[in-house]
């Protein structure tokens, strides 16, 4: 690319793998434990560390635009 230019900012959505971690009772069964992640999802952060799934990354233009025009968009996002 040569010349001027000017930024232009999108999304990026992509998948990552990684493993969480929880304590579960003792005399739980691997179903029992299954269950209770399933009812207790919220509580869990992001894994740590996680693998990029290899191309899974699509562009999301939703929210995109020039940079002035995405900042204007984030300051309208968070109150400002």
């Amino acid at each position: 690319m040569t010349g001027k230019t000017k930024k232009f900012t999108f999304g990026m959505a992509y998948q990552a793998y990684g493993y969480v971690t929880t304590n579960v009772p003792i005399d739980f069964t691997q179903e029992q434990a299954e269950q209770y992640v399933r009812d207790h999802f919220d509580e869990y952060g992001l894994p740590e560390e996680s693998q990029y799934l290899t191309d899974s990354a699509e562009p999301d233009f939703e929210h995109s635009g020039f940079w002035e025009r995405r900042a204007n968009f984030v300051k309208q996002e968070i109150g400002e």
